[in-house]
């Protein structure tokens, strides 16, 4: 997200390497990502540069999740995160940041506080019942593990706002 300094609103940023940007944000059918799609500013582009983008325009009701998830300018996770971890939120997070490996799937938590990972594990345990641990991936970043016996209930869970594509790399 980004704050505009003039006026205080804010505005979503997609950023994502692919060739089907469209097909990415259309993870949610129904949600806020078809929403942006339908009120981008012409600073978008979506094929003209090797890291395709798409930004919002700015608004004040963007203003409010800013303001959950960046304290002074700090991304954080509040502490009532599980209120908005839903199916889709776990889908947008999942296809986002998160990568498949041979005895499970991981997204990546490096720049939260442990604090923040334990918000995110409870949530995960509380609203799907899942079981997740941070560990020290090859690159030593952080990542959040969800095992191998977790995958088909996790799939259930995203199944139908993840998107079939060739240009995405689907992490379960």
């Amino acid at each position: 997200m980004e704050k505009d300094p003039n006026s205080g609103n804010c505005r979503f940023i997609f950023y994502k390497s692919i060739i089907d940007i469209g097909g990415y944000l259309l993870i949610g059918v129904g949600s806020v990502f078809l929403w942006i799609i339908q009120c981008c500013d012409t600073e978008s582009s979506i094929y003209k540069y090797d890291l395709p983008y798409i930004k919002s325009f700015f608004l004040s009701s963007l203003t409010f999740y800013y303001n959950l998830f960046y304290i002074s300018g700090i991304k954080s996770i509040p502490n009532n995160i599980s209120d908005y971890l839903g199916p889709i939120s776990l889908a947008y997070w999942i296809i986002n940041s998160g990568y498949k490996i041979i005895d499970g799937t991981c997204i990546y938590i490096y720049s939260y506080t442990l604090k923040d990972i334990a918000l995110l594990q409870n949530a995960l345990l509380n609203n799907f019942n899942l079981v997740s641990f941070p560990i020290t991936n090859k690159e030593g970043k952080t990542v959040l593990f969800i095992p191998i016996k977790q995958i088909t209930p996790l799939s259930y869970i995203v199944e139908h706002h993840i998107i079939n594509s060739d240009y995405i790399n689907n992490p379960l």
